[in-house]
């Protein structure tokens, strides 16, 4: 078999300028009239973002939801950025929440947040797509750090890092997103509902032959391990057993059928290059939240 396929494991789980400022003590309270449009076709009515003491006040009609995500995100201490993924507009009003309950209030599901593990603080938030799901991440901000200072240093450096992805990629996308760069991959790891795994480049491998290989692996491995599990299940007397193995084929078969339907999902990839490189691929895509040097293959 191409490759090595690692262990899977079971059971996975244009906003216009401010209108109004008023700071009085700890109080900030902003009022914004936004270019969006609203369903009708009218213009969307200015909504107010009241920060106080850490607490968050919202109210707005009909407005495009990042914009008041990043209306929030300027004005809170410290501050937090914002990228959205899926445009929709929302009305929402509620007074004085912490700015946990307010995300969740505003935002209420499909999104994930990334905060600094030492401090506990947001410190960038995505808005997901239908699906995606919430979560909270805490970014290594030691290691993004350290990459950046080689990436600002020694730009030409060959290096070679992990990519941790905010939402998880279609293999399709992650290929197309690479060839626009000179970054070569390493490898892959994807994750599913139900399981997860990975996929190490030979040497000399092409990714368009990885993409190729890293299907039919995974492809292959389900089917065997379906296989596998129904014998264990006709072969068995023991009603723990052949509950435990009636459990793991429908989750085969679920991982089966979202395979067919999504492909892999892509969570994290190794890459090798320039640190300029691999930073500029960073940047232009908004899906990558931490870069992870691997120190024993950076030189």
């Amino acid at each position: 078999m191409s490759g090595i396929l690692e262990g899977y494991l079971k059971y996975l789980r244009h906003i216009r300028i401010v209108v109004v400022l008023i700071t009085v003590s700890s109080l900030s309270s902003v009022a914004y009239e936004s270019d969006e449009k609203s369903g009708g076709g009218e213009k969307s009515k200015p909504f107010v973002v009241i920060i106080n003491d850490g607490k968050v006040s919202v109210e707005a009609t009909n407005i495009n939801l990042s914009v008041i995500a990043k209306a929030i995100g300027e004005k809170i201490v410290p501050p937090f950025t914002v990228e959205s993924f899926a445009e929709r507009n929302v009305t929402v009003s509620f007074s004085e929440l912490p700015l946990r309950a307010a995300i969740s209030r505003l935002v209420q599901r499909n999104y994930t947040l990334v905060v600094d593990p030492h401090t506990n603080q947001l410190k960038k938030m995505f808005i997901l797509h239908e699906g995606s799901g919430t979560n909270v991440i805490a970014l290594n901000s030691k290691a993004m750090e350290d990459f950046r200072t080689i990436a600002r240093t020694s730009p030409d450096r060959d290096v070679r890092v992990k990519a941790n992805f905010i939402k998880a990629v279609p293999l399709d996308d992650l290929h197309a997103a690479l060839q626009k760069t000179n970054i070569l991959v390493v490898s892959f790891q994807h994750q599913t509902s139900f399981e997860s795994g990975g996929y190490i480049l030979r040497e000399g491998e092409t990714m368009e032959e990885a993409v190729k290989n890293y299907r039919n692996d995974h492809r292959l491995f389900v089917e065997k391990r379906l296989e596998h599990m129904k014998e264990m299940l006709e072969a068995s007397q023991d009603n723990d057993i052949r509950e435990a193995m009636s459990g793991s084929i429908h989750n085969a078969l679920r991982t089966k059928e979202e395979f067919n339907k999504r492909d892999l999902q892509i969570v994290s990839a190794g890459l090798s290059g320039r640190a300029a490189d691999i930073e500029r691929f960073e940047q232009d895509t908004l899906f990558i939240f931490d870069i992870e040097l691997d120190d024993k293959r950076s030189r």
